[in-house]
């Protein structure tokens, strides 16, 4: 097929590594084509099957992890999509004002925000075009704080969203501590 101009997704073989031992892998299988477009050979590209799916399953649980980190941070934590409707809500958030992240999820941001709502526009569409906003004070569902907006990624490094953080704002009256949280920790290296 490759041969014909076509790529072949992903398959599964078994090859023989030094010492005839057989390992299984994902091949993959592409035209290469000469300078001028010919076709003049074939490409493949291959993956362990056993190590492809030790990185998948580390990448979930470092997903999973960094997920939960920022859900029970002691910061104001929430994303938004390209639309600016509320996609992530933590704990502490939710704590604060009362509205779970249940309550919040899919509304326009824009909706929740009290004040200058250019700013929070402007801030999240930089966001949006990979840069990192400078700290602003917004009132978001009744909780005055200052925040600053982050690309929120994927594992492509494509832009999904923005990622604000935030903390109450000068002056506010403290948020009391939440019951029955404690204090976790993560260290990931490769």
């Amino acid at each position: 097929q490759a041969l014909r101009g076509q790529e072949v997704s992903r398959f599964t073989v078994e090859i023989n590594f030094a010492g005839n031992r057989p390992k299984e892998v994902w091949m993959s299988m592409a035209p290469w084509r000469s300078a001028t477009g010919r076709i003049v050979g074939v490409m493949g590209h291959f993956d362990d099957v056993i190590e492809s799916d030790r990185r998948l399953a580390e990448a979930d649980w470092v997903r999973e992890a960094c997920a939960e980190q920022l859900d029970q941070a002691n910061a104001f934590v929430f994303s938004v999509d390209s639309n600016m409707c509320v996609t992530e809500w933590n704990h502490r958030l939710a704590d604060v004002t009362g509205k779970d992240k249940e309550a919040v999820a899919g509304k326009k941001l824009l909706d929740l925000a009290v004040g200058s709502k250019q700013q929070v526009t402007d801030s999240v569409k930089a966001a949006l075009q990979s840069a990192w906003s400078a700290t602003l004070q917004i009132t978001v569902a009744s909780l005055e704080m200052m925040v600053g907006f982050s690309p929120q990624l994927n594992f492509s490094g494509k832009v999904i969203g923005a990622l604000a953080i935030g903390q109450p704002a000068a002056g506010s009256p403290a948020p009391k501590p939440s019951e029955g949280q404690g204090v976790k920790g993560m260290v990931l290296h490769e």
